[in-house]
């Protein structure tokens, strides 16, 4: 309803109750909204602190349980009994070539020599997959000018 479809009663109780005195707040009331505020604020702000930490934490340790698990579930087959034989043999050999060197030393010198060989682990692509590969890409090039 506007006011100007109020009928005169109607008008002369609205300036009546515009007329009375409202009654103010009370002065601590402001200082006590003004406490519970900066509560309530600060505690959203260390529960996103805390909610935040866990979450980190949550990431780290599944991150960490993954990680282990992919390394220990990987094999490059860097450890066999074939590598053991070789790394024998090796020491053998420098124990044969240096007989000044003691056996433990010569065996620490054929696992070092063992150990640089497989630096990096390198999956062994067969030479007849990649010129499988390389003709099969001429032939797209040669169909996509």
């Amino acid at each position: 309803m506007d006011g100007n479809s109020l009928t005169p009663e109607q008008l002369a109780l609205e300036q009546e109750l515009l007329a009375k005195p409202r009654p103010e707040p009370p002065a601590s009331l402001r200082e006590r909204t003004l406490v519970h505020l900066r509560k309530e604020l600060r505690g959203d702000r260390l529960l996103n602190r805390w909610s935040y930490a866990v979450a980190v934490s949550i990431v780290i340790l599944i991150w960490a349980n993954l990680s282990i698990s992919a390394s220990l579930a990987t094999d490059f087959h860097l450890h066999s009994n074939s590598d053991q034989q070789a790394i024998q043999l090796r020491a053998a050999e420098i124990q044969n070539l240096l007989p000044e060197l003691s056996q433990g030393e010569a065996y620490r010198q054929s696992l070092i020599l063992h150990a640089s060989s497989s630096v990096c682990p390198v999956p062994n692509i067969p030479s007849s997959t990649l010129q499988q590969y390389r003709s099969v890409s001429r032939s797209i090039e040669l169909q996509n000018p």
